[in-house]
């Protein structure tokens, strides 16, 4: 999650004005204007939804407007580095997915989106109706359709649970083969400290049919369960069991540990543990994050770049899906509220290449045309 924060984070973001007219009209400059007018950076609300998309799979930002109409004395939040009374945006915010109560359809058409219920402390509303005119919704998968998305994490939910489950039996293993489990053997009149008839060999009974319990064997018992108890190292069990010898065999009483031969498979475990780590970074193409480690052995340079690619292709599919939400909801509605542009075709703002343009690999493909007869200057 943090290598796709942080890639997600490195590409930086501009309006593209589409075609020559957008340049003269002023468009391309006021949508420029309104990225760099927000409340917060653009950076900022990017940094939110890198965070918040691959985790959850969605994450919806209510669009905030503003008249831009410069300094504004009551409510700083509404101020603006320009006064020409166009409307602007005052902020993207994000709405946390967690707050998300459900989703509200038309009832007419349910395949159409009317808009979303929160849920938000500290008073949690039920009635927090936020319409989808008002909504900048990023998805990291528009599968189905789905508001909601898909999280990146969906695929590594099996070997995350394999690999939880793992490390738990591996810290056992380790501490029972350190220490061992506490076990106590003990008479059989102190591990059932519950008063016999010596005729009968029944448990005696009160008045009220209740099994009477011996205070002295009761007292002993608990005194060897709060000394067992004190030899562990954490909350797993101990062992009791009934033990009893002769006057000459002795060991009516013992406590000792006892050890098991699972060191073996310590190995067989974390061999385990790395293949189910790596099914996690196979399913997120995060693969270089486990190069030259004991994960892998190590890596060349070309496995490493090859690798690196493929994440790229992965940040930039998420980037285009950002790219198409910003265009398609908050540019579109802006310019419907400023209808004195009368565009035919709206500047759009996109991102650049993640990955910087290599010159040398650049120069080499080049010169191979030129190798084989292919005239460049053309």
């Amino acid at each position: 999650l943090n290598a796709f924060a942080m890639f997600l984070r490195r590409a930086k973001w501009r309006v593209d004005p589409v075609n020559d007219e957008n340049k003269t009209n002023g468009s391309a400059q006021f949508l420029e204007e309104c990225m760099e007018d927000m409340e917060h950076s653009w950076s900022t609300f990017i940094a939110q939804a890198s965070r918040t998309v691959p985790q959850m799979g969605f994450c919806p930002f209510e669009i905030v407007y503003k008249l831009r109409n410069g300094e504004n004395e009551d409510d700083p939040r509404l101020e603006s580095k320009h006064d020409d009374g166009k409307i602007g945006w005052q902020t993207f915010a994000i709405r946390s997915p967690e707050t998300v109560f459900h989703w509200v359809w038309y009832p007419d058409d349910p395949t159409r989106l009317r808009g979303l219920v929160q849920l938000t402390p500290p008073d949690y509303p039920s009635d927090l109706f936020i319409p989808v005119e008002k909504i900048l919704l990023l998805r990291a998968e528009p599968g189905e359709d789905n508001p909601e998305g898909r999280s990146i994490l969906r695929s590594s939910y099996k070997p995350f649970i394999v690999i939880r489950f793992m490390e738990d039996a591996r810290n056992i293993i380790i501490e029972h083969a350190g220490t061992g489990i506490p076990k106590a053997e003990l008479p059989p009149s102190i591990t059932n400290p519950y008063s016999v008839d010596p005729v009968t060999g029944q448990p005696v009974l009160d008045d009220a049919g209740n099994p009477v319990v011996d205070p002295v064997s009761l007292a002993t018992l608990n005194s060897v369960k709060e000394s067992l108890m004190n030899m562990r190292l954490n909350e797993e069990p101990y062992i009791i069991v009934p033990s009893q010898f002769d006057e000459n065999g002795h060991k009516l009483f013992d406590i000792s540990f006892m050890t098991n031969n699972g060191g073996s498979m310590i190995g067989e475990i974390n061999n385990t543990i790395k293949e189910e780590g790596m099914k996690i970074l196979m399913s997120c193409m995060a693969e270089f994050l486990a190069l030259g480690t004991n994960a892998t052995g190590g890596g060349s340079f070309a496995l490493s770049r090859d690798k690196t690619d493929n994440f790229s292709l992965a940040i930039t599919s998420l980037l285009d899906l950002f790219q198409e939400s910003i265009n398609n909801q908050a540019v579109k509605r802006l310019f419907k509220l400023n209808p004195e542009f009368d565009l035919e075709v709206l500047p759009r703002i996109v991102h650049d290449p993640i990955v910087p343009i290599n010159i040398n690999e650049v120069a080499a493909v080049l010169t191979g045309f030129k190798g084989i007869g292919h005239d460049l200057t053309k």
